[in-house]
């Protein structure tokens, strides 16, 4: 996996979501050497995207990444210590497609606003209440920018990848706030 590569070039931080306005699909790109991000295939592009990509800035990706561990919002990328639950914790996933982006999502999912950790607002005992999601709008609360995007199953469904690496689909309305509070 291309983040995990990153991660043992890098200290065990993860990415940047953005470096000097490119995306982490340009800082994993490198290496993937042959991967051409501007093809509307590529691999940071979903099978299950809801509509094409057409080359935002030079990359297409429908992909996005968590903003807490990777630093977006004007945030520092962390290391992968910090994450108490490397199994449960969702590190990549189908984004909300924009318009204006050419369809490309935006780097990070940062709704729900929970993902900027640190004001300890999320205890444990409540990791397991479900984000609130909206299924008229197929994404959590509305088809804005930074949402996740329910594409499998006949639009019920999302794939995520966990930071420790596998795949999962998780139903709409069961992505609990344990699958995006990573420090507790």
């Amino acid at each position: 996996m291309l983040i995990h590569l990153y991660m043992g070039d890098h200290n065990s931080y993860f990415p940047p979501a953005t470096t000097n306005n490119q995306g982490y699909v340009v800082t994993l790109a490198a290496y993937m050497p042959t991967i051409d991000v501007q093809a509307t295939n590529n691999v940071f592009v979903s099978p299950s995207a809801a509509f094409p990509c057409h080359t935002y800035g030079n990359m297409n990706f429908t992909y996005a990444v968590h903003n807490g561990l990777f630093g977006g919002s004007e945030q520092s990328p962390v290391k992968l210590t910090a994450v108490t639950r490397p199994s449960e914790v969702i590190m990549m996933a189908n984004g909300s497609q924009i318009p204006e982006y050419g369809y490309s999502c935006a780097f990070t999912f940062y709704n729900p606003w929970q993902l900027n950790q640190g004001d300890g607002q999320y205890a444990a005992n409540e990791l397991d209440t479900p984000i609130p999601c909206d299924p008229s709008t197929n994404a959590d609360n509305d088809a804005g920018m930074g949402y996740l995007r329910y594409v499998q199953a006949k639009n019920t469904a999302i794939n995520v990848l966990m930071v420790d690496g596998h795949v999962q689909t998780i139903p709409m309305g069961q992505v609990l706030y344990r699958n995006v509070v990573y420090d507790q």
